[in-house]
C-alpha cells in the first residue's frame, strides 16, 4: 500500500481535462449541492484520475484516493508531484480497496464510490445467472460495508454509483429491502436510490452514518434542497431523467 501527498491544485492542473470536468460538472455538482458535500472531508474509492472528483476539490474537499491502479498508469505519475507548498494536499494510496479497509485507521465525512470493477462484476455475474436478484446476496461485496463501518465518521455520508452490475430495483423490489439490511450492518441507513428511466440497472444510494434519529434530522435538514435531476454525468442516458426508487421518508416510489 504506497501513500503519496501531493498538491491538489497541481495534480488536477497537470491532467488537462477540462472538457472531461465539464463533462461531469452539473451532476457533481448537484449532488454536492442536495447532500451538503462542500468542504467535507471525502474518501474516494477506485477514482482513476479523479475526474468526477475534482468537483469536490473545486468545492473545497479534502480527498483521499484509493486506487488499485490496475494497468500502472497512475503511479508513475504521482511519484512527480511534491506537497511542499502550502495548498490543500490529495492523499493517494494505491492500494486494493479490500486491503485498506482492514488497515486505514483514519475516518471521513464522506465515502463516495463510483463504479468499482470487483463489485460491478459480481453483481453482474449474479444477475447472469438468474432472472431476479437472490435473497441470500447481499448488494456488495463486504469490503464496501467494511469501508462504512469503519472509515467513515458518525454522520457521515455513503455513497455509491452503480453504472454496469447495477440491480433493476423496479423489477427486484425486494432489492431496497437488502440494501437497507446491508448497509445497516455498517450503521448506515439507506436515505434515497435512484435509477435511470432509460436504465434502470444504473443507479445512485445514499446512506447516513448513525442513528435513526440522526438520519431522520439530516432527511428533515436537507428537504429543501434542489432535487437531483440527473446523477453519472458521463452518460448520456442521464438526460433521459432519472427517478427516485426509494426516500427513507416516503418509502418505496
Amino acid at each position: 500500500m504506497n501513500k503519496y501527498e501531493i498538491q491538489a491544485e497541481e495534480y488536477f492542473r497537470s491532467m488537462n481535462a477540462e472538457p472531461e470536468f465539464k463533462i461531469v460538472q452539473e451532476a457533481m455538482e448537484q449532488l454536492i449541492e442536495k447532500y451538503e458535500l462542500a468542504d467535507r472531508s471525502v474518501l474516494c474509492i477506485a477514482p482513476g484520475n479523479g475526474i468526477e472528483e475534482y468537483w469536490f476539490h473545486r468545492h473545497g474537499c479534502e480527498l483521499t484516493f484509493v486506487d488499485i491502479d490496475q494497468y500502472g498508469s497512475i503511479e508513475p505519475g504521482l511519484k512527480s508531484y511534491t506537497a511542499d507548498a502550502p495548498s490543500r494536499t490529495l492523499t493517494y494510496y494505491i492500494s486494493d480497496a479490500a486491503q485498506f479497509a482492514a488497515k486505514a485507521e483514519r475516518t471521513y465525512e464522506a465515502l463516495y464510490i463510483s463504479g468499482i470493477t470487483n463489485d460491478e462484476c459480481r453483481r453482474r455475474s449474479i444477475l447472469d445467472k438468474h432472472s431476479v436478484w437472490p435473497s441470500n446476496e447481499k448488494p456488495y461485496l463486504d469490503f464496501v460495508t467494511a469501508l462504512a463501518g469503519r472509515n467513515l465518521k458518525p454522520g457521515g455520508l455513503f455513497i455509491y454509483q452503480s453504472y454496469y452490475g447495477g440491480v433493476d430495483a423496479l423489477y427486484n423490489k425486494h432489492y431496497t429491502g437488502l440494501l437497507k439490511k446491508h448497509l445497516g450492518e455498517a450503521g448506515v441507513h439507506l436515505l434515497h436510490y435512484y435509477v435511470f428511466n432509460a436504465a434502470h440497472s444504473v443507479s445512485l444510494t445514499v446512506g447516513l452514518k448513525g442513528s435513526g434519529q440522526e438520519a431522520d434530522d439530516y432527511m428533515r435538514r436537507i428537504k429543501h434542497r434542489p432535487e437531483l435531476t440527473l446523477f453519472h454525468g458521463r452518460s448520456e442516458l442521464n438526460r433521459q431523467g432519472i427517478r427516485k426508487v426509494y426516500d427513507r421518508v416516503d418509502g418505496i416510489q
